[in-house]
């Protein structure tokens, strides 16, 4: 991604997902031998794991249940992870106080015609496009938020 600011991070990012993967593949390779099995039966690639990765981090919120002392979690929210940004959102997300999450329509976007808005949207951010690609993996058009470095 030339002239996007990401190079760094993305190169960096590599590295981490490249040790990672080399250190399952070598706890899956044992595993597989232990039981038997051949070390040319791998059925996946770094390509593939990537792209789990990718999926893991672009759809997961990070939340911690309030009083409790264990450090925050990564949890899928039903429906919200497949909500689109927007700066005007039609619901958000929110945690009760036994830490189940949910998907919340706004009252101020009352009353619908439908009962429903068109499209369920929540806000991601004011983050610039370079963020926005790298951790949820789109862009906006007329990101208001978007910036220029010069060097």
């Amino acid at each position: 991604m030339p002239n996007t600011g990401l190079e760094a991070p993305l190169a960096a990012k590599e590295n981490a997902l490249r040790k990672e993967w080399d250190g399952c593949m070598r706890r899956w390779l044992g595993e597989l031998r232990s039981l038997g099995g051949k070390s040319d039966d791998t059925t996946t690639d770094f390509t593939l794991f990537c792209w789990a990765d990718s999926v893991f981090w672009t759809r997961v919120f990070e939340y911690r249940v309030d009083g409790q002392s264990i450090p925050a979690l990564y949890h899928w929210v039903p429906v919200a992870d497949a909500c689109n940004h927007s700066y005007t959102p039609t619901c958000y997300w929110s945690v009760d106080k036994d830490g189940s999450a949910m998907l919340n329509l706004k009252d101020t976007q009352q009353p619908w015609t439908s009962g429903l808005p068109t499209e369920l949207t929540y806000t991601y951010g004011q983050k610039p496009n370079a963020e926005l690609l790298f951790s949820h993996g789109f862009c906006l058009d007329d990101n208001p938020y978007d910036s220029v470095t010069w060097s």
